[in-house]
């Protein structure tokens, strides 16, 4: 829902990591911010 109504806004999912992948993943989730920067 908020994703369509942000331009540019993306939801990605990751499967099995409940509502903390930034614990059960923290250098997949650094990563990606890392992205997410560059690209913003």
């Amino acid at each position: 829902w908020l994703a369509a109504r942000i331009p540019g806004a993306a939801v990605e999912v990751w499967p099995d990591y409940g509502h903390y992948p930034h614990l059960v993943d923290p250098d997949r989730f650094v990563e990606r911010l890392r992205t997410f920067w560059a690209e913003a």
